[in-house]
Order: C-alpha cells, then structure tokens, then sequence
C-alpha cells in the first residue's frame, strides 16, 4: 500500500473445486471479488457482490466459505424451418450497462450455445447469422436458473 491502512490487492486462482488460500492474511477486514476466468486482471463481473452472493464462516473458525448465485443462458438459434444454425454469433451485456460485455459465444452444429456464470440481473442478447440478426432485451436471470431461450426464426440467407 501507498500508506498504512491503505488497500493491498491480492489475486489468486482457484483450483478444479474451486478451493483458494491466501497465507500470512493480517488480522483485518477484507473486501473480495470473485472474477470468472475471462475477467482475470479486471474488476467485474463480481461474482461474490454480497447483493448475490452469501458468505459464510467456515466450522473451523479458519476457513471462509463463498456461496456464489449465479444462473445461466442456455440458446437455441433457428433459421425459418426451425432447424438450429451453426455459427450464429451472440453478444451478451449488461441491460443496465450496456458497455459491460460477456465474452461472445457461438452455437455448435444443432444451434446451441450458453452464457454461464451470470450474476442475476437483467441482460440484453443479440445473435447474427448471415444477414439475419434478432435483440432481445431485458432477459432477467435468477439466483440458480438456468433459462432456456429460443432465438428465431433467423433470416440466413446471403447475398
């Protein structure tokens, strides 16, 4: 820190379970953030905004246990026939702050794909394929779900 008392950032990964340690911690109070894998150097998406997320003491005394919130985006992208399209390119963003961008994902051969680890709140979703393009706006994803979407039909046709 630049003066005492003043912030000292630390990061850590997980591992595959999702465990972390930080050793020698000072007695004190801590703020943390919990980042998806894609935002590792930033500051959002807080995955353990206490807004969503439940802290829990550990039955040791020295553990911390963080319960994350999160829900999921599961796409279906169809063309005319409700066949799903390969290839469609979906943008996900915060409906509140549409400058704050997931990752952009894009379906498989059946027209899948999904936006995981989505703190709830309210989101915006565009998909193109080809010359087609649909938005939908103000998806709202709870604490847990997992909500099914159907994005269609699509115009693929290309000049």
């Amino acid at each position: 820190p630049q003066e005492f008392g003043g912030t000292v950032e630390r990061r850590m990964h997980t591992d595959r379970l999702g465990v972390f340690a930080f050793d020698d911690l000072a007695l004190g109070s801590y703020r943390m953030l919990v980042l998806p894998s894609w935002a590792a150097g930033g500051s959002w998406p807080d995955l353990a905004d206490p807004a969503h997320a439940r802290l829990e003491h550990g039955q040791d005394g020295g553990g911390l246990v963080v319960v994350l919130s999160l829900g999921a985006l599961d796409v279906e992208v169809t063309d005319e026939v409700g066949q799903g399209i390969a290839g469609a390119l979906a943008l996900l963003t915060s409906a509140e702050q549409p400058s704050r961008i997931w990752p952009p994902a894009t379906s498989d051969a059946q027209g899948h794909l999904r936006f995981l680890d989505l703190p709830p709140g309210r989101y915006t979703l565009s998909v193109r394929a080809g010359e087609g393009q649909s938005t939908l706006e103000s998806l709202e994803i709870a604490s847990g779900e997992i909500l099914p979407l159907r994005v269609g039909p699509i115009s693929v046709r290309q000049r």
